[in-house]
């Protein structure tokens, strides 16, 4: 007598994977193109100054400057300048403490309106990773100083 082929949820399981297999098959052109792909997205980004900067320095920065990285311009250009006096803290000599402007140092907050390039969770612009709290050479044509991100807003909410 002969037996009767049974399925199990093995014989489910295999059937399964062979399926799976001959999807990613026929589809495998699609998936590999749309694997590590770039996106543009325009952004806001806010750094201040993370050196010592004096005001003659800076004082011919302003807003229009296309941002220099790579031995070329990018696609970035500063939208703001707000130069404000660094604070330095002060201890007299009653032991408190008081913050005052520094006569010689200034920090400069500068926003820049740039088209980064997007993979993922890692934005970029000129080489350099585009996130809050990450150091970020801000650079143009006639100035050059290393500052901090401490904002960074997506202009257009239907890049996504």
């Amino acid at each position: 007598m002969k037996k009767k082929f049974k399925i199990n949820i093995f014989d489910i399981f295999i059937i399964l994977i062979l399926l799976l297999l001959v999807f990613l098959l026929i589809n495998r052109k699609n998936i590999k193109s749309s694997i590590g792909k770039e996106a543009k997205r325009t952004v806001i980004i806010t750094a201040e100054a993370k050196d010592n900067i004096t005001r003659d320095s800076i004082k011919d920065l302003k807003p229009g400057d296309k941002l220099f990285a790579q031995e070329t311009f990018q696609d970035g250009e500063i939208i703001s300048v707000d130069i404000q006096a660094r604070k330095n803290e002060l201890v007299k000599t009653n032991g408190e403490i008081i913050v005052v402007d520094d006569a010689e140092f200034v920090n400069p907050i500068v926003k820049i309106k740039a088209n980064v390039n997007y993979t993922g969770p890692y934005m970029s612009l000129g080489g350099q990773e585009i996130k809050a709290g990450v150091d970020m050479y801000v650079k143009t044509k006639d100035h050059a100083y290393l500052g901090y991100i401490t904002n960074v807003e997506e202009v257009d909410e239907n890049n996504r």
